[in-house]
């Protein structure tokens, strides 16, 4: 099994950090329900975050996911879609 690198990039400041670390908070403009919005943890911008591709050391934002025997759903860009076999 791959150890998958979970990590996001702030849309707006640049800023690359584990997907753990994304804040969450109640939806302010929207009090009656239990949607939470996302910011970043450095510039603090709301609903910027991009997802990255799983793949150790890549960069590039996640365009598609796959459900995987051995990774479980992995997130990936376009160079690395996982490949037949290990769907």
């Amino acid at each position: 099994m791959k150890i998958l690198q979970k990590m996001c990039k702030c849309g707006e400041c640049g800023y690359v950090f584990p997907a753990d670390d994304v804040l969450e908070a109640p939806n302010p403009f929207d009090v009656y329900s239990d949607e939470v919005i996302e910011g970043c943890p450095k510039c603090k911008t709301p609903e910027n975050i991009l997802r990255l591709c799983d793949e150790p050391g890549c960069q590039h934002e996640a365009s598609c996911g796959t459900p995987t025997k051995e990774d479980g759903y992995r997130r990936t860009c376009h160079l690395h879609i996982p490949s037949t076999s290990e769907v």
